[in-house]
């Protein structure tokens, strides 16, 4: 969590529970457009994601995106060689197994990329959640 931490240039918390285990990494970060709130719930596999212009935590933010995850990784970014990028993913090697993709912009924005998921159906055809 500290390198996403880092890469985001966000604030990270941790909030744990009742037994003292971690129960969410909470990371705050911004750009030049929208405050955005991350938490990331490791034991529950879960991400959510809201984001916000003025107040990311609130009944009805701009943006809002939960999704399973069970692996994050920082590496190369599909736009560009020298850009790194955070992925989640929900299952690396299913189709569609990548759910969120974040990638820093030339204008200092973050470019955000979330895929609904899929599945491949009895015919073998690709499937929509």
């Amino acid at each position: 969590m500290n390198s996403i931490a880092t890469h985001l240039s966000a604030s990270a918390e941790r909030l744990y529970d009742d037994d003292g285990e971690t129960d969410v990494h909470r990371l705050v970060f911004s750009d030049a457009r929208l405050k955005f709130v991350m938490n990331v719930m490791p034991r529950a596999n879960s991400v959510f994601l809201a984001a916000d212009p003025f107040k990311p935590e609130q009944a009805c933010p701009m943006l809002e995106y939960g999704f399973t995850c069970t692996e994050i990784a920082i590496g190369p970014s599909a736009y560009a060689e020298e850009e790194i990028a955070i992925h989640f993913f929900e299952h690396r090697d299913s189709i569609n197994g990548l759910r969120l993709t974040l990638t820093p912009r030339h204008d200092k924005n973050w470019y955000l990329w979330a895929n609904v998921g899929g599945y491949l159906n009895a015919d073998g055809s690709p499937g929509i959640r």
